[in-house]
């Protein structure tokens, strides 16, 4: 699998072939020598591209791509909230709210209670062109990913892994720590990166990308961070020539993003996930001297939290 830990648990780093995984320094795909995710957010001036549809422009001018205005919406019943949750002043005090609820009610709890209707809403717009994501479920989620990447990750599982199941998704993205979601997440990314059989649903992935391309035309760079790496990812992993460009114009922005840097790691390797193999999977993998599995870098802590 190609994620980096995502906060389910080190097991997930880039794997050697042997079985064994690197708890951190040069040979670890996705984190520096101490073992460091993704910190440092707020980094500057950068063209804030992303990939996976249409091109839009974000309000200060940045081209996205994957970004169409018509995707997200809102006419969602779920939505009503007074003045437009995308803006800045909104944004931050969606943080601020966000962080003092985990801090008070303990961050599964506060975590698993954000995360259900945006992420039910998700997952119908990801299978029912005609379901809404409105604005405020979508900057829930923006937030969201920056502040816990076991979000991010949940988002990308239900991209490329197609997992309907709602409840173990809401699991892993508000228990990331837990053994049983720890092994859970596992299993699922091995199974779709080793199975040649486990194509991706295109249109899925699509809608999925139109979206995050959506939130992060809509956003401050440092927030456009992860929606942005999602798409990248998902690029990769649906063998999209953009990915490596769109890593890389993340890296510019945030040369912390872990997940940009996986992504561009994978593409200079050559290593896919084996529906993109084929029959060769087994020879490449061989030839270039292991699985080329990896996983997402985050620890589901919040950037607060990563800085102590």
């Amino acid at each position: 699998m190609l994620l980096d830990d995502g906060g389910h648990g080190r097991a997930w780093r880039l794997h050697d072939g042997t079985g064994e995984t690197h708890a951190g320094g040069d040979d670890c795909i996705g984190c520096d020598e101490t073992g460091r995710d993704d910190v440092d957010r707020d980094k500057a001036d950068g063209d804030g591209s992303g990939s996976g549809g249409r091109d839009g422009t974000a309000d200060d001018g940045r081209t996205v791509s994957g970004s169409d205005s018509s995707v997200i919406r809102s006419d969602s019943t779920d939505d009503v909230m007074t003045g437009d949750p995308f803006a800045e002043a909104a944004l931050r005090e969606t943080i601020r709210t966000f962080r003092t609820d985990r801090l008070e009610r303990g961050p599964s709890v506060a975590d698993a209670e954000w995360v259900e209707g945006p992420l039910n809403r998700w997952l119908d717009a990801l299978i029912d062109d005609g379901s809404v994501l409105g604005p405020r479920d979508a900057a829930v989620l923006v937030v969201m990913m920056g502040e816990t990447l076991a979000v991010r990750d949940v988002l990308i599982v239900s991209l490329v892994c197609g997992n309907e199941d709602r409840r173990a998704l809401k699991e892993m993205a508000a228990n990331p720590q837990h053994p049983a979601n720890v092994l859970r997440m596992t299993a699922l990314l091995s199974l779709f990166f080793d199975d040649p059989t486990k194509a991706p649903d295109a249109d899925r992935c699509r809608r999925g990308m139109a979206m995050l391309g959506d939130m992060a035309s809509r956003v401050p760079i440092d927030l456009s961070i992860q929606p942005r790496a999602v798409i990248a990812y998902s690029e990769w992993w649906m063998g999209d020539p953009r990915a490596a460009r769109d890593a890389e114009l993340i890296r510019r922005d945030d040369p912390d993003c872990t997940l940009a840097s996986i992504v561009l790691a994978a593409a200079a390797r050559g290593i896919l996930p084996a529906w993109r193999r084929g029959a060769s999977s087994a020879g490449a993998a061989a030839s270039s001297g292991g699985s080329g599995s990896y996983a997402p870098d985050g620890d589901g802590r919040s950037d607060d939290d990563r800085n102590r």
